[in-house]
Order: C-alpha cells, then sequence, then structure tokens
C-alpha cells in the first residue's frame, strides 16, 4: 500500500472511530453513565470530545480525498490531540480512581490504550523515520 493510501485510510479511520464512539457514547448516556458511574457532564465531554477529533480527522480525510495538500503542521496537531487524549484518559484513571466504578475506569484505560495506538500508527505513517542511506 502506497504513502498516500495509507495516510488516507488512517484519517478515515480516525475519523469513524471518532464519530462513532462519541455519537455511541451520546446515545448511550443513559446506559453508560450509571454503569461507568460518571457524572452526566463527564459523560457528554468524553462523547463531545470523541466527536470532536472524529470531524478534525475526518476534515483531513476529506482534503486528503480531494487532492489537496494538508500541511504537516495540521497532521501533527492530530498526532498531538491524539497523544494528549491518550494521556487525558490515564489522568482521568488515576484522578477517578476512588469515585467511579471498574467499568468507568477501564472504559477509560481501553480508550487511552486505543487512540494512544491510533497516534502511534499516524506519527509512523504521516512521519516516517528517515532510511539511512
Amino acid at each position: 500500500m502506497d504513502s498516500l493510501k495509507r495516510m488516507r485510510f488512517i484519517l478515515a479511520f480516525d475519523s469513524v472511530s471518532g464519530l462513532t464512539a462519541g455519537f455511541l457514547t451520546w446515545a448511550l448516556i443513559p446506559v453508560l453513565q450509571p454503569l461507568n458511574q460518571w457524572t452526566l457532564e463527564f459523560a457528554r465531554f468524553i462523547a463531545s470530545a470523541n466527536i470532536g477529533y472524529g470531524l478534525f480527522a475526518g476534515a483531513l480525510f476529506l482534503l486528503f480525498r480531494k487532492g489537496i495538500r494538508v500541511s504537516l503542521g495540521l497532521l501533527a496537531a492530530l498526532v498531538v490531540a491524539n497523544s494528549l487524549w491518550a494521556v487525558q484518559c490515564l489522568v482521568q484513571v488515576w484522578r477517578l480512581q476512588n469515585e467511579v466504578s471498574f467499568f468507568g475506569l477501564g472504559h477509560l484505560v481501553l480508550e487511552g490504550a486505543y487512540v494512544g495506538l491510533v497516534a502511534y500508527f499516524e506519527a509512523r505513517i504521516f512521519f516516517p523515520p528517515k532510511k539511512s542511506a
């Protein structure tokens, strides 16, 4: 798979993942909130952030698909945003460890790991290591 196809794929994957997680979280707040023992505001925050980065990745995907050159700064911003979200999830696990359920903590750990892996693969695809001669 060539470099441009990999870039389009990871952007589409990131967008669909973020939008799916965000909209499902919004739709399932009545179930997730008591199960995870999150406040309503926190559940909405998680859902909205997922939708936000899903939209950002989707916008970059659409630019790529139309053949419009996307700046390395925007690609780096996506990698940084995903990385920071992964860290944020783990910080919330530490912060909320005595307030939310095992399911709520697990949700945050899995989301942090998932988004961290997406950030890792995006960084590898967008900024491949230089090959030495």
